[in-house]
């Protein structure tokens, strides 16, 4: 009972949306649970608003997404500032070089996730290209979650996203990263009272985790 009520030992779920599903949530799950293996970590994969929900009403104890809100009911630890890039065609003429101005993508249509998916993700994305210079075309996602990346393959589309993403990519696409270097934040999200112990736990240990990752820190992304 002792080890229970100081977090020692405990059950937590972790939900986390399918853009961080690449990289981000196995690394920081996979360290967590070496630092802590008398937890029990369950996973899920959602939508980030699903997950947002499912935190506030308390059937996950915390979620993993890009660009998470500041609430008053919820409490934010950053995890990664992830380098984003353009996902295109290989022989994109854009492609030939090591980085990406958004404005030589100006006339190229953007694909994006709808905004009720994620909110701060659709804006934070919009804000970044209208900074550039650049009012997209948008061609929103018909699927939540496309590993094939079927419209970009096609080329009817480009694609904004952080470097993570690069792991098993289609064969037809590259991954650039965007000049000037941009980032997005990646955050645990958890309700910010009546938190169990084992979660404390892990929250504790997020952020030196990810410090040693190399995620907090503003780099720009190898091409």
């Amino acid at each position: 009972m002792r080890s229970f009520g100081s977090g020692e030992r405990g059950a937590v779920i972790v939900a986390y949306g399918p853009s961080v599903s690449y990289e981000t949530a196995p690394k920081l799950l996979t360290a967590l649970a070496a630092r802590h293996p008398e937890v029990a970590l369950s996973t899920d994969v959602r939508p980030t608003a699903e997950i947002l929900e499912a935190v506030r009403g308390g059937s996950v104890d915390v979620g993993l997404v890009r660009c998470p809100p500041r609430t008053s009911e919820l409490e934010t630890w950053t995890i990664r500032l992830e380098p984003l890039g353009v996902l295109m065609l290989r022989d994109h003429p854009v492609a030939a070089d090591l980085s990406v101005d958004l404005v030589d993508l100006a006339d190229q249509t953007l694909l994006m996730h709808r905004r009720e998916a994620n909110p701060g993700h659709y804006d934070a994305l919009l804000e970044l290209c209208r900074e550039r210079g650049v009012e997209p075309r948008m061609q929103l996602r018909a699927l939540s979650f496309d590993p094939t990346e079927s419209a970009l393959v096609r080329g009817e589309a480009v694609a904004i996203t952080g470097e993570s993403s690069r792991a098993g990519l289609p064969p037809e696409l590259v991954w650039l990263p965007i000049r000037p270097p941009a980032w997005l934040e990646v955050g645990l999200v958890a309700r910010r009272y009546s938190r169990p112990p084992a979660l404390e736990r892990l929250l504790e240990a997020a952020t030196p985790v990810a410090a040693e990752l190399g995620w907090l820190r503003r780099h720009a992304a190898a091409s």
